[in-house]
C-alpha cells in the first residue's frame, strides 16, 4: 500500500479520472430545488384523537391525485404547467416524481415537499400545495370541533443536490483509486514479466595466472662441414675476385702439377693442397677473413 500511494503512476491516473468521473456525474444529475411546508394537525374531539392516524394517512394520499394537480393550477395562474401537452397517466407520474408529502415520525405533522428546476417554482408549489390539502382536508373533517390544520413553517427553498454532492465526490474519489490502483499493478505485472538483461561481469585476471610467453629463440642452421660446397682442384675454375693473388703469381692449367711461375726467372715449387686446406681457405672467405 506504501509503495502505490509513492508512486507516480497511481497519481497521474487517479487524479485526472477522479475529476473527470465527478464533472460528469455533476452535468449528467440536473439541478433542482425544493420547497418545504409543514402543515400541523391538532385533533380537537376525542373522535378525531382515536382517528388521528387515518386523517394523516389521507393527507398523504389525496394530494396525489390528478385531480389535486390539475385545480391546484387553476386556482394559482402563477404556477407553471410542466406536464403541458401529456397525456393523464404521464401527467399524474409527473406530478407524483415533484410531491413527496410525509408525517414527520410519530407527530401530527406532514411534510410537504415540491421540487422543480427553479427555486421560485418550487417555493410557490410548496406553499400552493399545503394550503390546498388544508382546503380539501376541511371538506371531510369539522374544522370547528374535530380538527384544526395549520400551517407552522415554510415554505423554505433549498438545492436538492446538497446531500448528493457530497456522495458524487466521494464517489469520484474511490473510483479514481480504484483506477490508479489498478494502474499501478498493471505497470508493476509489465515490470515483473519483462526478460531481465544479466550483464557479465567482468574477467578478472591475477597478476599471478598470467604468465609471458615464452620467447623463442630462433634457430641458427649450422650445415655440416662436409655439406659445404667446396672446390676441388681437378675442376679447371676461375678464381674468386677476392682471392688475393699478386701480379707476379700465374697458375698453370697444367692438371699434373701446378707450380707458380715468378718473376725473374726463378721457379718455385708447391705441394698440392689437400681438400681440408681448400675447406679452410674457403671458410675464411666466406666469412670475410683473410
Amino acid at each position: 500500500m506504501k509503495n502505490m500511494l509513492k508512486s507516480k503512476i497511481f497519481w497521474l491516473v487517479m487524479i485526472p479520472v477522479a475529476i473527470v468521473i465527478c464533472l460528469i456525474a455533476f452535468g449528467i444529475s440536473s439541478q433542482s430545488y425544493k420547497g418545504e411546508t409543514d402543515i400541523l394537525f391538532l385533533p380537537k374531539s376525542d373522535k378525531a384523537v382515536r382517528n388521528i392516524d387515518q386523517i394523516i394517512a389521507n393527507a398523504e394520499i389525496l394530494p396525489r391525485s390528478l385531480s389535486f394537480y390539475n385545480k391546484l393550477l387553476e386556482r394559482n395562474q402563477d404556477i407553471e404547467d410542466s406536464a403541458a401537452g401529456l397525456a393523464d397517466p404521464q401527467r399524474k407520474a409527473f406530478w407524483g416524481d415533484m410531491l413527496s408529502v410525509r408525517r414527520a415520525g410519530n407527530s401530527g405533522v406532514v411534510r410537504v415537499k415540491v421540487s422543480d428546476s427553479n427555486s421560485l417554482q418550487a417555493e410557490i408549489i410548496s406553499r400552493q400545495t399545503a394550503g390546498d390539502i388544508i382546503t380539501v382536508m376541511s371538506r371531510y373533517y369539522d374544522t370547528n370541533n374535530d380538527l384544526d390544520m395549520r400551517l407552522i413553517d415554510g415554505p423554505i427553498v433549498f438545492l436538492a443536490n446538497q446531500g448528493k454532492t457530497s456522495i458524487l465526490v466521494v464517489l469520484s474519489i474511490l473510483l479514481g483509486i480504484v483506477a490508479g490502483a489498478a494502474a499501478y499493478l498493471f505497470s508493476s505485472l509489465v515490470k515483473t514479466a519483462a526478460p531481465k538483461t544479466i550483464l557479465a561481469k567482468p574477467a578478472i585476471f591475477s597478476q599471478e595466472k598470467m604468465t609471458e610467453p615464452k620467447k623463442e629463440e630462433p634457430k641458427i642452421f649450422t650445415a655440416p662441414i662436409e655439406e659445404l660446397p667446396y672446390f676441388t682442384l681437378n675442376k679447371k675454375a676461375g678464381a674468386p675476385e677476392n682471392l688475393p693473388i699478386g701480379s707476379d703469381f700465374s697458375f698453370s692449367t697444367d692438371e699434373k702439377n701446378i707450380e707458380p711461375e715468378i718473376s725473374g726467372g726463378k721457379t718455385m715449387k708447391t705441394h698440392e693442397a689437400t681438400a681440408e686446406e681448400v675447406r679452410d681457405r674457403l671458410n675464411k672467405l666466406l666469412s670475410g677473413g683473410m
